[in-house]
């Protein structure tokens, strides 16, 4: 994608001021600080945005959205980087592939449909998890969480059982998470490791477990007191490489997260909606010392 130069360069200024001070490389060092570069080149595109005819104001929000990946492009056609809170500058001569990454990964989002959803549509949980126990096992390059949900009945689910209820809704389990981020490497139901395709799906960004394997609703009790399983999911992530600062994330040599508003489906599958509230009685953070010495005032 090829971007006017009126654009650009609308688009650019605001950063352009800010690297070219002395104190740029400091200022984009932590999470915090590429918030406000993001915050500062959010308001200067939209504020040019008025001026700008319909091309151009497309080019320009083609651009914004090539910012969310960390990538700008400079008038010199190089490629200034702030991924993992530093600066470096690529020549698009030695590196190419970088245009025709962000080119391409905005074109995918253009074409994708945001999905609505309405209150009228809302349903309760026909599940509710109750207790949480996760483990982080910090490795270098990766690493794996491990979480125990505590699964239960949800007495305020209007329907339970078959393959749908009452209002031709689903009554499986779903627990939300993110494909890009999240790589399964088990699953298991009261310590019986269950089989993808068969015990289990995973459906898009979705993890599905069948509610022919989960207890069933005690009418008339409360969901507290009904009979619950225990599901343990292990998955693999990667906060080395995540630059969504969402999730689990590395910035520098501190690890970093954001659960809000839906970055805890980053870090483990989870009902990630607000009508589960769950107790998190236990999270365990293991890691070598070699890789994450313990800092001066505690050594």
């Amino acid at each position: 994608m090829q971007f006017s130069s009126a654009a650009r360069a609308t688009f650019l200024a605001t950063l352009s001021v800010a690297l070219s001070t002395s104190t740029a490389r400091a200022f984009v060092r932590t999470p915090q600080h590429n918030h406000a570069v993001r915050r500062a080149i959010g308001s200067t595109a939209a504020s040019s945005a008025s001026c700008l005819n319909s091309k151009r104001k497309r080019e320009l929000a083609l651009l914004t959205e090539a910012s969310k990946h960390h990538w700008f492009s400079s008038s010199n056609g190089s490629f200034l980087s702030v991924r993992g809170g530093s600066t470096a500058l690529f020549s698009s001569a030695t590196d190419t592939s970088t245009s025709t990454v962000v080119e391409e990964e905005t074109s995918q989002k253009e074409n994708e449909e945001p999905k609505e959803i309405f209150r009228s549509s809302y349903r309760p949980l026909p599940y509710v998890v109750s207790h949480v126990n996760m483990n982080f096992d910090i490795r270098d390059g990766e690493t794996v969480v491990t979480t125990d949900l505590t699964v239960r009945p949800n007495a305020k689910a209007t329907s339970f059982h078959g393959e749908a209820g009452d209002d031709g809704n689903s009554n499986d389990l779903i627990l939300d998470g993110e494909a890009e981020a999240l790589e399964l490497l088990s699953i298991a139901l009261n310590g019986k490791e269950l089989i993808k395709d068969m015990d289990f799906r995973i459906e898009g960004d979705a993890l599905i477990v069948p509610s022919a394997l989960l207890p069933p609703l005690a009418e008339g009790v409360e969901s507290g007191d009904q009979q619950s399983v225990l599901i343990t999911t292990k998955v693999k992530i990667v906060p080395e490489t995540n630059t969504q600062l969402s999730g689990l994330y590395k910035s520098g040599s501190m690890y970093c997260t954001q659960c809000e508003a839906m970055g805890f489906r980053r870090i483990t599958y989870y009902p990630d909606r607000p009508d589960n509230m769950a107790i998190f009685e236990k999270v365990r953070i293991e890691a070598d010392k070699k890789i994450l010495p313990r800092p001066p005032w505690k050594r």
